[in-house]
C-alpha cells in the first residue's frame, strides 16, 4: 500500500523505484511483483546493484526500516519514512508518514526545494552525534564478521552491552 500511495503522490514525470530487502526474496508471491510492475510509474531495481547507486541518483528516499534512511541522510538526500521508531523521523531532512494525506504532504515538502544546504549540514551531523553516543566497541566484530563461529560470542557481547546502557529495558 505504501508503494502506492507513493506512487500517486510524486509528479507523473517521476520513476519510483522501488528495491526490495534481499532478504524478502522467496518471502513475497511472485505476483505481488507482477502487481508493482502493473503501477505506471514503478520499477524493480535490479538487486545486483547497490542501494548506494540508488540513493545517490534519488531525490527522496522512502522506507519503512533498515538502514536506508541513515544512509540517505550521510549521502544528503531527504528522507520519508514509514517507520513509527525510526530516529531519522527527528531531523529536519526527513518526514514521516503513517497515511496517503501524510505521504502526499511529507513527499511535497520534501520535493518543495525549501530544505537548504544547511538543513542537510544538520541532519548529517545530529545522526552522526546521536549514532556515536550510542556506538560500542565490539572486539573482533569486524574480523569475524560472517565467522558462524564467532556469532554467539558477539551476540553475547552486544546483549550484555546493551544490557549494561539500558537495565531498566530488560526484565531479570
Amino acid at each position: 500500500e505504501l508503494i502506492i500511495w507513493v506512487s500517486k503522490s510524486i509528479p507523473a514525470d517521476t520513476v519510483l523505484v522501488v528495491k526490495e530487502n534481499p532478504f524478502s526474496f522467496g518471502v513475497r508471491s511472485k505476483s505481488f511483483y507482477d502487481n508493482l510492475r502493473k503501477i505506471g510509474n514503478v520499477v524493480l531495481a535490479d538487486p545486483r546493484i547497490h542501494s548506494w547507486d540508488w540513493i545517490r541518483k534519488a531525490d527522496v528516499i522512502a522506507t519503512i526500516t533498515g538502514t536506508v534512511a541513515s544512509e540517505a541522510v550521510f549521502f544528503g538526500k531527504p528522507v520519508l519514512s514509514f517507520g513509527k521508531h525510526q530516529v531519522v523521523n527527528v531531523l529536519p531532512t526527513a518526514r514521516y508518514a503513517h497515511d496517503f494525506d501524510s505521504t502526499r504532504e511529507g513527499l511535497a515538502e520534501l520535493l518543495g526545494g525549501t530544505l537548504g544546504s544547511a538543513d542537510f549540514d544538520v541532519a548529517k551531523a545530529a545522526l552522526h552525534r546521536a549514532l556515536d553516543d550510542i556506538a560500542f566497541a565490539l572486539p573482533g566484530y569486524e574480523n569475524n564478521f560472517h565467522s558462524a563461529e564467532r556469532q554467539p560470542e558477539l551476540a553475547r557481547t552486544a546483549i550484555d552491552k546493551i544490557a549494561e546502557l539500558y537495565p531498566d529495558r530488560f526484565l531479570a
